[in-house]
This record gives structure tokens, C-alpha cells and sequence, in this order.
């Protein structure tokens, strides 16, 4: 199964550098050029990963990021800033806004394209850990105690401690 990019992106340019980058890849692309627009997709087709430029007319790409960040459905979809703001705590800003990643233009394709692949393999990875604890769950509970222990096998353990001696008076 492919993975959905949505690429918030204003400028047609930008976006064709991106969809040119992403082509030899399986990724499925969606564009958005504003903050609404973004919304609006996000609600018709969930993607697996946001690239989101800051400046951006109409909502700005904080404020996109924001509502997406705040709405608990959305909440997870992981979101990168490529920016042209490149200025020293611009990357502090975003992620304050609550991008989990940021890549400054002009960018190096293959930095990108890296990190892409980093976020949606460590979000593949959290999103099997959810599943995994649902299954937990879902099982009656001496199988689930079993699977917890399997999981966990260097979990610590419990270590019988001598009582404190007591000083004479």
C-alpha cells in the first residue's frame, strides 16, 4: 500500500520540484496552496505525512498546522515545514506550532527525501505499537499479562532488598 504525501505548497514551481522529486517513488501526492485547502483535503483523504510551507496565503502554514495538531483525529499525522523562512528560530517556531520535522529552501532533494522516509517508518512503527496494545487489550487478561512480559523481556525486575538495620539507642 502506497503512502499519501499532501504538499501545501503556494508556489506552482515549488510543487513541481516536489512532485518531480517524489515521482520514481510509490508515494501517492496530493497538493493543497493554502492552509484551507489543506484542511479540506485532510478531511477527504487522510495522508500519511504533511510537507507544509509556512507562508502561505490565506492561513498561514502555523496556523494550518495548529488546527491540525489540535484536532485529536488528526492529531498524529505527521507534519514537515519547508520553508523559505530560514531565519535562527524559525525551526523553533515550527515546531512550537507542532511540525515534527523541518527542512529550510532551498533544500536538498535527497535530505528531504531522507527524512520523508525516516518520519513514515518511525510512524509505521508507533502506529503497530497502537495496534498492538488494542490487541493487548482485547485479549482476556492471563494472555495479555504473557504478551506484556514477551514484549518486554529485559523489563526490570523486582529485586528483594534486605531491611534496614535498625541502630540500638
Amino acid at each position: 500500500m502506497s503512502k499519501r504525501i499532501l504538499v501545501v505548497e503556494d508556489q506552482p514551481d515549488n510543487r513541481q520540484i516536489i512532485r518531480d522529486m517524489l515521482a520514481p517513488t510509490d508515494y501517492e501526492i496530493t497538493e493543497a496552496e493554502s492552509g484551507e485547502e489543506a484542511l479540506a483535503a485532510i478531511a477527504k483523504q487522510r495522508p500519511d505525512l504533511i510537507l507544509m510551507d509556512i507562508q502561505l496565503p490565506i492561513m498561514d502554514g502555523y496556523t494550518a498546522t495548529r488546527q491540525i495538531k489540535a484536532d485529536p483525529a488528526m492529531r498524529s499525522i505527521p507534519i514537515i515545514a519547508v520553508t523559505s523562512y530560514a531565519l535562527s528560530g524559525e525551526e523553533k517556531k515550527a515546531r512550537v506550532a507542532g511540525c515534527d520535522d523541518y527542512v529550510a529552501k532551498p533544500f536538498s532533494p535527497r535530505q528531504l527525501l531522507a527524512k520523508i522516509r525516516q518520519i513514515l517508518v518511525v510512524s509505521q512503527a508507533s502506529i503497530a505499537a497502537v495496534h498492538e496494545s488494542a490487541l493487548v487489550r482485547t485479549l482476556p487478561t492471563s494472555c495479555a499479562v504473557g504478551l506484556r512480559r514477551r514484549r518486554h523481556p529485559l523489563r526490570r525486575r523486582r529485586i528483594e532488598r534486605p531491611a534496614k538495620a535498625t541502630r540500638p539507642l
